[in-house]
């Protein structure tokens, strides 16, 4: 009963948004081949070429790393293991 903890609430925030950030990268990553193709998605930063899919893979493996070990250390292992298999299954 009551409110959860403020740090808990402000890290498991914090920890599941990096890992829901990262899943949206792969997203761009796996489709920018057919958003260069579409006209709603051309301008879109991979499909334009401004940035590289490496730099993406990178970029979302260090933001779902960042996500997952703050939810490990500041929030618990369940949150953690269900935001990572989040991952899995968007991605």
């Amino acid at each position: 009963p009551g409110w959860i903890p403020y740090q808990i609430f402000l890290f498991g925030t914090l920890g599941i948004a990096f890992v829901a950030a990262a899943a949206a990268a792969i997203n761009h990553l796996v489709d920018y081949r057919i958003d260069f193709l579409m006209l709603r998605t051309q301008q879109r930063p991979l499909p334009k070429g401004k940035v590289k899919p490496v730099q993406v893979l990178i970029f979302a493996i260090s933001l779902a790393s960042l996500g997952t070990v703050i939810l490990l250390f500041f929030v618990n292992v369940l949150t953690a293991a269900l935001t990572l298999l989040s991952l899995l299954g968007y991605a």
